[in-house]
Order: C-alpha cells, then sequence, then structure tokens
C-alpha cells in the first residue's frame, strides 16, 4: 500500500503523475480539465504554452492583481516560491515546497510563426516602424456596428486567412484561418454529420475572426449556447509581432490563464486572429419546423427552462408576423403548427437580415422576455435579444419599464482596463489614428 512518508513511493508517485501529463500534452491534451493549476503541474505549464504566452498571462495578471495580492506566487511558474510571495507581503514564512529535480529544458515548439503569418508580420514592422495606426480586419462586414468611425492610419488585412487546416470529425473539432467564412466551413461540415455550433448574421459575407471578436447573437443559442463557448482555442498575432498560441484542442482547459476568452469580443484591438480551433456539433436527425403565434411565444418563454419544449432556434422575423421555432427529435407542442423548411429558411433568413442591419442588440433578461414579443427577436438561454431598439412611444407601460432594465449590446464604453490590458497585449490595435498623427493632419 502507498505510504505517503516514504520519500521513494512519493517521488515514484510524482514521477509517474508527470509521465501521464506529458504524454497528455503529446497528444494534445491539456494539463488539466479541472481546478487549475496546483503545485505539482505548474513547472509543466511550458510544456503546454510557450515563453510568449506565459508572459502575456503574466502581463494579464499584472493588469487585474497589480500587486499581487491575489493567490499570490501561484497559478503560473514564475521562478518564486510560496515562502517568498508570502515575504513580501509580510506575513509569515512558509515551509519550502519540496520539488522534484527540474525537468529538461521544453523542446522547442514545432513550428515557428504560421506561414500566414510572416507577411503579416511584415506590414506590421513597417506601420510600428512609420508610427502608424494599425488594426485588424476581415471583410469589415461588422464594423459598423461594432466599431463605428474606425479610421486607422492602416488595415491589417485578415481575409485572405482562409484554409480549414485541420477537420477531426470523429472528435468534432477544427482548426481554420480566421478568413474562413461560417457558410464555407458550414458547407465542409455538412458530409460529415456537423455544424458550427453558432448561427449568425454574415454567414456568407463575415468572417469567423469577425463573428468571435465581434461578438452577435447565434439563433442557435438555445442549442448550444452563445458564439464564445464554441471556441477552444486559437492564433493570435499582438501589435508588438509576439504570436501567441490559446487554449487547447480539448473541449475543457483550465492551464494557465484563458486568454482565449479575453480575447474574443475585443473586437481586434487587443490581438489580431489568424487561427481559431472550434469545438463542432452534431446536426440534427429529426427536425422539425414550426410556427406559433405570439401569445404561445410569450408562454414559451415565461416558462421555467425545465418545463419548455427544447428548441434549437426560436426567432420572429419581424412585427406582425408568427414565431418560428426548430425542434429535433420531439413531436409539436399544442398549438404549435408544422411547417415546411422552405418556410423555415426564408423566416431564419429575414431574422438574420434583420439583425444584420439594426444598429445594435436589446438583451433582456427572463423576466422581461415575455414583455416585448412584437420585434423582431430571437431567444438567448432564458432570455431574449432583440434586433435593434423598439420606440418607446409603441410601448406600453410595462415595455418601457422592461427596455429600461435591458442591456445594450454594443456597449457605449469602453471598459476602464482596456487601454492597460492593450498595453499588456504589445500595445493592442487602434481604431483611429493616432493622437499625434491627426493633430499633424490639421
Amino acid at each position: 500500500s502507498y505510504d505517503a512518508r516514504d520519500p521513494a513511493q512519493a517521488r515514484a508517485v510524482e514521477e509517474a503523475g508527470r509521465r501521464i501529463l506529458l504524454r497528455c500534452l503529446e497528444l494534445g491534451g491539456s494539463l488539466s480539465g479541472e481546478h487549475g493549476i496546483g503545485l505539482e503541474k505548474e513547472a509543466l505549464l511550458g510544456r503546454q504554452f510557450d515563453a510568449a504566452t506565459l508572459g502575456l498571462m503574466e502581463g494579464v495578471r499584472r493588469v487585474f492583481n497589480p500587486r499581487d495580492l491575489l493567490n499570490p506566487g501561484k497559478g503560473l511558474p514564475l521562478g518564486r516560491g510560496c515562502a517568498e510571495a508570502f515575504h513580501r507581503h509580510g506575513e509569515a514564512a512558509a515551509a519550502p515546497r519540496r520539488r522534484l529535480p527540474p525537468l529538461p529544458a521544453p523542446p522547442p515548439p514545432p513550428e515557428g510563426p504560421p506561414p500566414e503569418a510572416r507577411e503579416l508580420l511584415d506590414l506590421l514592422r513597417e506601420a510600428r516602424e512609420a508610427g502608424r495606426s494599425l488594426l485588424p480586419r476581415g471583410r469589415g462586414s461588422r464594423l459598423d456596428r461594432h466599431l463605428p468611425g474606425a479610421a486607422p492610419e492602416a488595415w491589417l488585412e485578415l481575409a485572405g486567412l482562409d484554409r480549414i487546416h485541420t477537420l477531426d470529425a470523429a472528435d468534432q473539432t477544427c482548426e481554420v484561418g480566421a478568413g474562413c467564412s461560417p457558410a464555407a466551413l458550414d458547407e465542409a461540415l455538412e458530409e460529415h454529420g456537423l455544424e458550427l455550433g453558432a448561427d449568425a448574421p454574415g454567414a456568407a459575407t463575415g468572417t469567423l475572426g469577425g463573428l468571435f471578436l465581434a461578438p452577435d447573437l447565434s439563433l442557435l443559442h438555445g442549442a448550444w449556447g452563445p458564439p464564445r463557448d464554441q471556441v477552444l482555442g486559437g492564433t493570435w498575432l499582438l501589435a508588438d509581432g509576439t504570436v501567441v498560441r490559446t487554449g487547447a484542442r480539448v473541449v475543457k482547459s483550465v492551464a494557465g490563464y484563458d486568454l482565449t476568452r479575453l480575447f474574443l469580443g475585443s473586437r481586434g484591438r487587443l490581438a489580431a486572429c489568424l487561427r481559431l480551433i472550434l469545438r463542432l456539433r452534431p446536426r440534427p436527425r429529426r427536425p422539425r419546423w414550426l410556427r406559433l403565434d405570439a401569445g404561445r411565444a410569450a408562454a414559451w418563454l415565461q416558462a421555467p427552462l425545465a418545463r419548455r419544449p427544447p428548441c434549437r432556434r426560436f426567432f420572429r422575423p419581424a412585427d406582425r408576423e408568427p414565431w418560428y421555432a426548430e425542434v429535433d427529435g420531439i413531436p409539436a407542442p399544442p398549438g404549435w403548427e408544422a411547417v415546411e423548411r422552405e418556410e423555415f429558411e426564408a423566416a431564419r433568413a429575414r431574422t438574420l437580415a434583420a439583425f444584420a442591419t439594426a444598429a445594435g442588440r436589446v438583451v433582456l433578461a427572463p423576466r422581461d422576455a415575455a414583455l416585448l414579443t412584437r420585434w423582431p427577436g430571437a431567444a438567448e438561454g432564458t432570455g431574449l435579444r432583440l434586433a435593434g431598439r423598439p420606440p418607446a412611444e409603441e410601448l406600453d407601460a410595462a415595455g418601457r419599464s422592461a427596455l429600461g432594465r435591458a442591456r445594450l449590446l454594443p456597449a457605449a464604453a469602453d471598459p476602464p482596463w482596456l487601454a492597460r490590458l492593450q498595453a499588456a497585449c504589445g500595445g493592442g490595435f487602434l481604431p483611429a489614428a493616432r493622437p499625434e498623427a491627426a493633430e499633424a493632419g490639421r
């Protein structure tokens, strides 16, 4: 039996654990899927992430934890022990932790920057040397809504990064260039019985990078969650020319800081997206397409989640139109009328067009979702997202109160920590000319 007091046995167990973790990394996995990184795994982070990515994690940590008060000395392999961290904050010294001998130096990454990054690095270098502001751009289909008036002195064009690099149908993952369109990926997935778990405006005209970095609604939210839940990792180009790789090709990884989630929704101001590792989803096997009136839609929105008929999609294209739903493998609820797929797809296209042309979105909390069912909208979890802001004069008192509690997207103001995060990410990308350049041009 195992005796933790026996140094030889303890060492053998730790060595076995270390070998298991290294084998996980060799197979493309992660050091941890639960509980984060503890003392045993901390020294191995350099095997999963390169020095540039670990350095970025430390930079992000300093933005939100500048005095190192939160979990000091833990989580990242910074070369300091608990005792040093406690001394720094005036606490009693902790007993030095026992460690195995250092691992051999991590092997060099299998490749340097991906081939598609080399030309972008030249453009980035030229812009920095000339002092020009720079902003990444795919096909520009979401700029008017997410960065209205964006006018950098140069664009970092990413639409050409449109390759599907890997597609593992058995594992239900793929790695794609950020310039690939959702429609092109969906076409490639169809023969495998898979789909992208996001159904957003601009599937043919936009890019996957734009979809995930400039967050949008997804009509498949009810089936697969928000768009960010479909991204497992990525390859990113920082404004100083550093290439970092985040995440892993696994559904759950809690190794290091989740930089992937930091970049998603950043609208290209923290990093340019080169590649994405995506989680794929099975297509429905027995879909049904249904139509229902506003009263039944309100009842469905008001019902507790556990009592709702599960819908993959649930939306309304426009005022004075019915609501539509897509279900998989269940009978139509009472009062919900079956329709042909052609009618459903036409209504879906009108809904996506309404969201594509709306200046913004209104996100209603669950308690308010049933109060504003007249306008184009789509169910989002237990709430509702509307395409644009309904005119206040057309609302009753309850509707105006619900609108006052709603969240408007995109947000009108930047978060207070954006500038510090941009500095940590190699300076970040600017959506407008630098102040000194704008002054010189007057």
